[in-house]
């Protein structure tokens, strides 16, 4: 795929990324431009190879929008309003566009509505949701829709239907939906609500469900479940594919590979970000119509609204793209008094960063980081969203990133407790990030050694949060990876001081036993 990234370069397309190749699903990213009306347009663009779960994953999404103008419609509103409001970039522990999808397309086939796409309660002998679920509809039913909706018991396991999955040899995928003879759906669907004046009532029921109806700490967003039963609950998940029981955040079970979360890589406050955004999308399409009068704005205009861009939005301090670069404008921190939101700061601190990794200017960076830290738990901040970025970055960038940490620990802008704070969330949840990035081990120990080089981390206060994750299988390749960087960043002298003391040693064997601290340690000998 990197010869092909090249050939997509000579070809003429632009921006083209080879940052994902390395993930879960390789991925190489890139725009195709094209001519309209005398206008250039981008149209953006992700290719995977031998990935028959994503040709997979496409069609069933392709034939929901077949049979439904009004999902496709949805679809494309929710998709520009995530982007806009950078709420969908797995990078930075949001969700990824396909979540977004999904969450609409349970909505849309688990609940019942009445004509005008109002949520209403569910009547066991009359269901009628705006969709039907393709992987349970019953076929006989699909194929001339008449009387109320109906479902199998089960999807049906057949050797055309198993599929073996690509990346897990003992696991294989039951890829069945109804796809053949829309015709009937088609009209179901619009048939069964006034396809035009519905459209807002669903989006702003959509909103609304995800923001305050949908019980997160006890459901599963799930498609999987058939219309008449409750919601998959995190108990079932956490028994028969390790979810976690206790993380109160969003969990949505992928359509084919059941046991993999769309949205683990979202962490708990980003999580109720983005919590927040559905609430706050909700709330302007309620203002637009109540204070609006007879002078209702258009459709389009209530869109727009809800899709402002969150770089747009009115606000005095937020940064500018000058002559200066990315760093934010002089006097905006401690020298104006002025204090910054979180949202604000996690912005300048994703572009100081941006800006030593053009510069390398360390005295830029340690007066751009001073003007922030009038604002509460700036450095804190700081430090945190550079950590979350490191996570899934280029690895040409990290050495980079580690680097601007060492300034600004050395020159006392960001504190022990502030690093600690970071990597300890990193490392908690390292199972997590390794579907995506599987470099995440090595990443996490060249972090480590150089925390561990300026007295911040401990091998002691990396067994206690390797502790805390979840996949037990995950424990031996945090230590392993930081007892790697240590070594080849400072030779293996510096690793048995590092690691070999007694109490070091007593943590990592109740951590991994003695028998496995023995063997990763035998590698370095």
């Amino acid at each position: 795929m990197t010869n092909l990234a090249d050939k997509f370069t000579e070809a003429g397309l632009t921006d083209v990324d080879t940052v994902r190749l390395t993930a879960r699903i390789p991925i190489v990213k890139f725009n195709v431009p094209y001519k309209h009306d005398g206008e250039e347009i981008l149209v953006e663009c992700d290719l995977s190879l031998q990935n028959p779960l994503a040709c997979l994953n496409t069609s069933l999404l392709h034939t929901y929008s077949k049979i439904s103008k009004t999902t496709r419609v949805l679809a494309s509103i929710i998709k520009r309003w995530a982007k806009n409001r950078d709420i969908n970039n797995p990078s930075k522990h949001t969700l990824s566009s396909y979540g977004y999808v999904i969450m609409l397309l349970s909505f849309l086939t688990s609940n019942d509505f009445d004509k005008n796409g109002h949520l209403r309660e569910k009547k066991v002998n009359s269901p009628n949701p705006i969709l039907p679920n393709l992987q349970l509809v019953d076929p006989i039913w699909a194929q001339n829709p008449h009387g109320p909706y109906r479902e199998i018991p089960a999807k049906p396991k057949t050797k055309e239907t198993m599929v073996q999955h690509p990346n897990e040899p003992n696991y294989y995928v039951n890829s069945y939906f109804y796809r053949t003879g829309l015709e009937g759906l088609t009209k179901f669907c619009s048939e069964n609500h006034n396809t035009e004046s519905a459209l807002g009532a669903l989006l702003a029921s959509f909103f609304h469900y995800f923001a305050y109806d949908f019980d997160y700490k006890k459901h599963v967003v799930s498609m999987s479940a058939k219309h008449s039963s409750p919601p998959i609950e995190r108990e079932v998940k956490a028994e028969e594919d390790g979810w976690s029981i206790y993380k109160s955040s969003l969990a949505i079970e992928d359509p084919f590979e059941l046991f993999y979360d769309v949205a683990h890589v979202v962490k708990t406050p980003n999580f109720q970000h983005i919590r927040k955004e559905f609430a706050l999308a909700y709330t302007k399409i309620v203002n637009a119509a109540y204070n609006s009068g007879d002078d209702l704005p258009s459709g389009k205009g209530i869109i727009d609204l809800i899709c402002e861009p969150v770089s747009t939005e009115s606000d005095t301090s937020a940064p500018s793209m000058g002559a200066g670069g990315f760093l934010p404008t002089r006097g905006a921190g401690r020298g104006s008094g002025q204090v910054l939101s979180e949202e604000k700061l996690k912005i300048w601190a994703n572009n100081i960063r941006q800006k030593f990794m053009q510069s390398k200017d360390k005295n830029e960076l340690i007066m751009s980081t001073e003007e922030l830290l009038p604002s509460p738990n700036a450095s804190k901040i700081i430090v945190a969203t550079n950590v979350d970025y490191a996570a899934d970055c280029k690895a040409s960038e990290l050495k980079s990133i580690i680097e601007m940490f060492e300034h600004l620990y050395r020159s006392g802008m960001v504190t022990k407790s502030d690093i600690e704070s970071a990597m300890a969330d990193l490392v908690e949840f390292i199972d997590s990030f390794a579907c995506d990035n599987p470099r995440i081990y090595d990443y996490v120990g060249d972090m480590f050694c150089s925390f561990a080089n300026m007295q911040a981390l401990t091998v002691a206060w990396l067994a206690d949060c390797t502790s805390k994750v979840m996949d037990d299988s995950c424990k031996p390749k945090v230590i392993d990876g930081a007892m790697k960087s240590v070594q080849k960043e400072y030779g293996t002298e510096a690793l048995k001081s590092c690691f070999g003391n007694a109490s070091e040693r007593q943590a990592l064997e109740r951590l991994l036993g003695k028998a496995k601290l023995t063997e990763l340690e035998a590698q370095f000998v």
